[in-house]
């Protein structure tokens, strides 16, 4: 189930955002979602790492 965020749910949510503990946790992609343009220039991967993505999956 998809929720959406609407002006009503983002103010509900917004104190227990702001109160909530930093995200510290290694950010990962998967690869399968970006085979394309990374086949096409492999120099894009090093533009992921430039983004924070430390963590890499490279099942099919």
């Amino acid at each position: 189930m998809m929720m959406v965020m609407n002006r009503r749910r983002f103010l509900r949510v917004l104190p227990l955002a702001l109160t909530a503990k930093p995200f510290d946790h290694p950010i990962g992609l998967n690869l399968y979602t970006v085979r394309g343009p990374l086949a096409r220039d492999p120099a894009n991967l090093l533009a992921l790492a430039a983004t924070g993505i430390k963590t890499l999956k490279v099942d099919r």
